[in-house]
Protein backbone atom coordinates (compact mmCIF):
# COMPACT_ATOMS: atom_id res chain seq x y z
CA UNK A 1 0.00 0.00 0.00
CA UNK A 2 0.99 3.73 -1.05
CA UNK A 3 2.50 5.62 1.76
CA UNK A 4 0.07 8.24 1.36
CA UNK A 5 -2.68 5.84 2.73
CA UNK A 6 -2.01 6.23 6.65
CA UNK A 7 -2.05 10.51 6.27
CA UNK A 8 -1.41 11.95 9.61
CA UNK A 9 -1.42 15.67 9.78
CA UNK A 10 -0.29 17.36 12.96
CA UNK A 11 -1.47 21.13 13.46
CA UNK A 12 0.17 22.79 15.72
CA UNK A 13 -1.23 26.51 15.39
CA UNK A 14 0.78 29.27 15.49
CA UNK A 15 -2.04 31.88 16.14
CA UNK A 16 -5.98 31.48 16.64
CA UNK A 17 -8.88 32.75 17.95
CA UNK A 18 -10.65 29.71 18.79
CA UNK A 19 -7.82 27.79 19.46
CA UNK A 20 -5.12 28.33 21.87
CA UNK A 21 -1.02 28.54 20.21
CA UNK A 22 -0.54 25.63 22.51
CA UNK A 23 -3.59 24.08 21.00
CA UNK A 24 -2.69 21.03 18.51
CA UNK A 25 -4.99 18.87 16.23
CA UNK A 26 -4.15 15.56 14.86
CA UNK A 27 -5.72 14.33 11.60
CA UNK A 28 -5.50 10.46 11.30
CA UNK A 29 -6.30 9.05 7.88
CA UNK A 30 -6.80 5.36 8.07
CA UNK A 31 -5.55 2.42 5.94
CA UNK A 32 -7.85 2.48 3.19
CA UNK A 33 -8.20 -1.07 2.51
CA UNK A 34 -9.77 -1.09 -0.85
CA UNK A 35 -7.88 1.62 -2.15
CA UNK A 36 -9.13 1.96 -5.46
CA UNK A 37 -12.90 2.77 -3.61
CA UNK A 38 -11.68 4.37 -0.38
CA UNK A 39 -8.55 6.13 -0.88
CA UNK A 40 -9.87 9.44 -2.40
CA UNK A 41 -12.89 9.63 0.07
CA UNK A 42 -10.71 9.51 3.42
CA UNK A 43 -8.13 11.58 1.53
CA UNK A 44 -10.93 14.49 0.69
CA UNK A 45 -11.99 14.34 4.48
CA UNK A 46 -8.56 15.15 5.46
CA UNK A 47 -7.99 17.85 3.14
CA UNK A 48 -11.35 19.58 3.98
CA UNK A 49 -10.07 19.90 7.58
CA UNK A 50 -6.67 21.55 6.26
CA UNK A 51 -8.11 23.66 4.47
CA UNK A 52 -10.57 24.64 6.77
CA UNK A 53 -8.06 25.62 9.10
CA UNK A 54 -5.96 27.26 6.46
CA UNK A 55 -9.03 29.41 6.28
CA UNK A 56 -9.16 29.89 9.86
CA UNK A 57 -5.70 31.53 9.54
CA UNK A 58 -3.96 28.99 11.20
CA UNK A 59 -0.74 27.24 9.46
CA UNK A 60 -0.20 23.51 9.40
CA UNK A 61 2.63 21.16 9.94
CA UNK A 62 1.56 18.05 7.98
CA UNK A 63 3.40 14.72 9.25
CA UNK A 64 3.17 11.33 7.69
CA UNK A 65 3.62 8.03 9.45
CA UNK A 66 2.65 4.59 8.46
CA UNK A 67 2.39 2.59 11.09
CA UNK A 68 1.05 2.74 14.43
CA UNK A 69 4.24 2.78 16.37
CA UNK A 70 4.88 6.43 14.56
CA UNK A 71 1.30 7.38 15.21
CA UNK A 72 1.71 6.26 18.89
CA UNK A 73 4.52 8.03 19.49
CA UNK A 74 2.94 11.15 18.09
CA UNK A 75 0.14 10.99 20.44
CA UNK A 76 2.85 10.58 23.53
CA UNK A 77 3.86 14.00 22.51
CA UNK A 78 0.21 15.18 22.77
CA UNK A 79 -0.14 13.46 26.43
CA UNK A 80 2.64 15.69 27.17
CA UNK A 81 1.49 19.03 26.74
CA UNK A 82 0.60 21.87 29.33
CA UNK A 83 -2.58 20.93 31.11
CA UNK A 84 -4.22 23.99 29.28
CA UNK A 85 -3.21 23.10 26.11
CA UNK A 86 -6.73 21.13 24.50
CA UNK A 87 -6.29 18.90 21.83
CA UNK A 88 -8.26 17.50 18.95
CA UNK A 89 -7.82 14.09 17.33
CA UNK A 90 -9.53 13.30 14.30
CA UNK A 91 -9.26 9.70 13.40
CA UNK A 92 -10.81 8.75 9.30
CA UNK A 93 -10.36 5.92 7.95
CA UNK A 94 -12.25 1.72 9.12
CA UNK A 95 -12.49 0.50 11.89
CA UNK A 96 -13.69 -3.15 13.21
CA UNK A 97 -14.52 -4.78 16.74
CA UNK A 98 -14.99 -8.58 17.10
CA UNK A 99 -15.82 -7.99 20.84
CA UNK A 100 -12.98 -9.12 22.18
CA UNK A 101 -10.88 -5.90 20.79
CA UNK A 102 -12.12 -2.45 18.93
CA UNK A 103 -9.46 -1.25 16.54
CA UNK A 104 -8.81 1.53 13.82
CA UNK A 105 -7.13 0.67 10.84
CA UNK A 106 -3.21 2.15 9.62
CA UNK A 107 -0.93 0.36 7.62
CA UNK A 108 0.61 -2.31 9.49
CA UNK A 109 -0.76 -3.31 12.90
CA UNK A 110 -3.93 -1.90 13.97
CA UNK A 111 -4.36 0.82 16.83
CA UNK A 112 -6.57 -0.82 19.85
CA UNK A 113 -9.03 1.35 21.44
CA UNK A 114 -7.61 0.13 24.84
CA UNK A 115 -3.86 1.24 23.12
CA UNK A 116 -5.52 4.80 22.72
CA UNK A 117 -7.01 5.09 26.01
CA UNK A 118 -3.61 4.10 27.75
CA UNK A 119 -1.70 6.72 25.91
CA UNK A 120 -4.34 9.54 26.59
CA UNK A 121 -4.90 8.47 30.30
CA UNK A 122 -2.00 10.68 31.62
CA UNK A 123 -3.61 13.91 29.56
CA UNK A 124 -5.59 15.71 32.15
CA UNK A 125 -5.75 19.18 29.48
CA UNK A 126 -9.43 19.39 27.62
CA UNK A 127 -8.72 16.44 24.73
CA UNK A 128 -11.59 16.39 21.35
CA UNK A 129 -11.78 12.61 19.83
CA UNK A 130 -14.10 12.46 16.49
CA UNK A 131 -13.63 8.94 15.44
CA UNK A 132 -15.22 9.30 12.49
CA UNK A 133 -14.85 5.39 11.15
CA UNK A 134 -16.38 2.36 11.17
CA UNK A 135 -16.68 0.48 14.26
CA UNK A 136 -16.02 3.75 16.14
CA UNK A 137 -18.61 3.18 18.97
CA UNK A 138 -16.38 0.88 20.63
CA UNK A 139 -14.11 3.35 20.82
CA UNK A 140 -15.81 5.69 23.16
CA UNK A 141 -16.39 3.79 26.54
CA UNK A 142 -12.35 3.21 26.79
CA UNK A 143 -11.47 6.89 25.68
CA UNK A 144 -14.17 8.39 27.92
CA UNK A 145 -13.38 10.65 31.37
CA UNK A 146 -13.01 14.05 32.86
CA UNK A 147 -12.28 16.66 29.98
CA UNK A 148 -13.11 14.48 26.84
CA UNK A 149 -15.40 15.47 24.20
CA UNK A 150 -16.10 12.25 22.10
CA UNK A 151 -17.90 12.07 19.05
CA UNK A 152 -18.32 8.62 17.49
CA UNK A 153 -19.59 7.77 13.60
CA UNK A 154 -21.77 4.71 15.57
CA UNK A 155 -23.44 4.11 18.61
CA UNK A 156 -21.95 0.45 18.90
CA UNK A 157 -18.68 -1.71 17.81
CA UNK A 158 -21.27 -3.78 15.62
CA UNK A 159 -22.13 -1.02 12.76
CA UNK A 160 -19.22 -2.21 11.16
CA UNK A 161 -20.05 -1.15 7.45
CA UNK A 162 -18.12 2.20 5.70
CA UNK A 163 -19.02 4.89 7.38
CA UNK A 164 -20.46 8.10 5.97
CA UNK A 165 -20.33 10.41 8.97
CA UNK A 166 -16.81 11.69 8.48
CA UNK A 167 -17.80 13.22 5.00
CA UNK A 168 -20.56 15.10 6.08
CA UNK A 169 -18.69 16.01 9.45
CA UNK A 170 -15.87 17.68 7.63
CA UNK A 171 -17.37 19.74 5.72
CA UNK A 172 -19.85 20.97 8.21
CA UNK A 173 -17.07 21.74 11.04
CA UNK A 174 -15.64 23.59 8.06
CA UNK A 175 -18.56 26.46 8.42
CA UNK A 176 -21.18 24.28 6.46
CA UNK A 177 -23.70 27.32 6.30
CA UNK A 178 -26.48 24.94 6.89
CA UNK A 179 -24.94 23.42 9.82
CA UNK A 180 -25.05 26.44 11.61
CA UNK A 181 -28.24 25.52 13.70
CA UNK A 182 -28.15 28.48 16.02
CA UNK A 183 -27.29 31.17 13.12
CA UNK A 184 -24.00 32.76 15.47
CA UNK A 185 -22.07 32.40 12.45
CA UNK A 186 -20.03 29.60 13.41
CA UNK A 187 -20.55 25.49 13.25
CA UNK A 188 -20.02 24.35 16.80
CA UNK A 189 -18.53 20.38 17.92
CA UNK A 190 -22.13 19.61 18.46
CA UNK A 191 -24.11 21.25 15.45
CA UNK A 192 -21.83 19.47 13.03
CA UNK A 193 -22.66 16.21 14.86
CA UNK A 194 -25.99 16.69 14.28
CA UNK A 195 -26.01 17.72 10.66
CA UNK A 196 -23.62 15.02 9.80
CA UNK A 197 -26.59 12.21 11.95
CA UNK A 198 -29.18 14.01 9.76
CA UNK A 199 -27.37 14.18 7.00
CA UNK A 200 -26.20 10.24 7.47
CA UNK A 201 -30.42 9.48 8.14
CA UNK A 202 -31.53 11.01 4.93
CA UNK A 203 -28.76 9.01 2.90
CA UNK A 204 -29.77 6.10 3.41
CA UNK A 205 -33.67 7.01 3.28
CA UNK A 206 -33.15 8.10 0.07
CA UNK A 207 -31.49 5.20 -0.94
CA UNK A 208 -34.19 2.95 0.70
CA UNK A 209 -31.94 0.96 2.51
CA UNK A 210 -31.60 0.43 6.24
CA UNK A 211 -28.55 2.90 8.25
CA UNK A 212 -25.61 1.41 9.38
CA UNK A 213 -24.34 3.80 11.53
CA UNK A 214 -26.03 5.74 14.28
CA UNK A 215 -23.28 8.60 15.29
CA UNK A 216 -23.31 9.74 19.21
CA UNK A 217 -21.64 12.39 21.41
CA UNK A 218 -20.02 12.20 24.84
CA UNK A 219 -18.90 15.18 26.27
CA UNK A 220 -19.83 15.40 30.26
CA UNK A 221 -17.27 12.40 30.95
CA UNK A 222 -19.77 9.86 32.30
CA UNK A 223 -18.95 6.80 28.77
CA UNK A 224 -22.86 7.45 28.50
CA UNK A 225 -23.52 8.87 24.71
CA UNK A 226 -26.05 10.59 23.51
CA UNK A 227 -27.56 10.38 20.07
CA UNK A 228 -28.80 13.56 17.54
CA UNK A 229 -32.58 12.72 17.84
CA UNK A 230 -32.16 13.60 21.80
CA UNK A 231 -31.63 17.23 20.88
CA UNK A 232 -33.96 19.56 20.11
CA UNK A 233 -32.26 22.31 18.39
CA UNK A 234 -28.74 22.65 20.07
CA UNK A 235 -30.32 21.72 23.27
CA UNK A 236 -29.92 18.31 24.65
CA UNK A 237 -34.00 16.55 25.67
CA UNK A 238 -34.20 15.46 29.99
CA UNK A 239 -32.47 13.45 31.01
CA UNK A 240 -29.29 13.97 28.69
CA UNK A 241 -26.96 15.92 29.90
CA UNK A 242 -24.21 15.92 26.68
CA UNK A 243 -23.95 19.02 24.36
CA UNK A 244 -23.28 21.82 26.29
CA UNK A 245 -19.24 22.08 26.04
CA UNK A 246 -19.09 20.35 22.73
CA UNK A 247 -21.57 23.38 21.20
CA UNK A 248 -18.99 25.94 22.76
CA UNK A 249 -15.85 24.46 20.94
CA UNK A 250 -15.45 25.49 16.98
CA UNK A 251 -12.93 25.06 14.69
CA UNK A 252 -13.68 28.45 13.16
CA UNK A 253 -14.93 31.53 15.21
CA UNK A 254 -17.77 33.63 14.84
CA UNK A 255 -17.21 37.16 14.18
CA UNK A 256 -18.81 38.02 17.46
CA UNK A 257 -16.25 35.80 19.17
CA UNK A 258 -13.12 37.41 17.57
CA UNK A 259 -13.70 40.16 19.42
CA UNK A 260 -13.26 38.18 22.65
CA UNK A 261 -9.90 37.63 24.07
CA UNK A 262 -9.26 34.07 25.14
CA UNK A 263 -9.34 35.01 28.42
CA UNK A 264 -13.04 35.99 28.05
CA UNK A 265 -14.37 33.19 26.11
CA UNK A 266 -12.76 30.84 28.48
CA UNK A 267 -14.61 32.98 31.59
CA UNK A 268 -17.85 33.01 29.66
CA UNK A 269 -17.62 29.18 28.61
CA UNK A 270 -17.06 28.90 32.22
CA UNK A 271 -19.96 30.58 33.02
CA UNK A 272 -22.72 29.51 30.57
CA UNK A 273 -21.14 25.33 31.80
CA UNK A 274 -22.85 26.91 35.14
CA UNK A 275 -25.76 27.90 34.14
CA UNK A 276 -26.16 24.15 32.72
CA UNK A 277 -25.70 22.67 36.45
CA UNK A 278 -27.66 25.37 38.08
CA UNK A 279 -30.57 24.35 35.40
CA UNK A 280 -29.84 20.75 35.88
CA UNK A 281 -30.30 21.60 39.89
CA UNK A 282 -33.58 23.63 39.67
CA UNK A 283 -35.37 21.25 41.25
CA UNK A 284 -33.11 21.03 44.70
CA UNK A 285 -33.00 24.49 44.96
CA UNK A 286 -36.48 26.18 44.98
CA UNK A 287 -37.27 28.97 42.98
CA UNK A 288 -35.87 32.34 44.54
CA UNK A 289 -32.07 30.30 44.36
CA UNK A 290 -32.73 29.16 41.29
CA UNK A 291 -33.70 32.38 39.85
CA UNK A 292 -31.27 34.52 41.81
CA UNK A 293 -28.14 31.82 40.76
CA UNK A 294 -29.21 32.09 36.86
CA UNK A 295 -29.56 36.24 37.01
CA UNK A 296 -26.11 36.41 38.83
CA UNK A 297 -24.47 34.54 35.75
CA UNK A 298 -26.58 36.08 32.84
CA UNK A 299 -25.32 39.24 34.49
CA UNK A 300 -21.52 38.19 34.51
CA UNK A 301 -21.92 36.60 31.16
CA UNK A 302 -23.44 40.38 29.57
CA UNK A 303 -20.25 41.83 31.06
CA UNK A 304 -18.28 39.67 29.03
Amino acid sequence: MKSYSSWLGLLAWASGITLAPADHIILVQGAAGDAAKYEEPFREQIQVWQRAAQQGGHQATTVLPNTADQLQRLLATVKALPADAPAWIVMVGHGTDDRRSAKFNLSGPDLEATALAALLAPRLAETLIIAAFSASGAFLKPLAGPRRIIVTATQTGAEGSYSRFGYYYAQAIAGLGSADLDQDGAVSVLEAFLHSAQSVAQFYEAEGRISTEHSVLDDDGDGTPTRSEKFQGVRPLPPHLDGVRAHQLHLQPSKADSLLSSAQRSQRDSLELEVRKVIQARSTLGDEAYYQKLEDLFLQIAKI
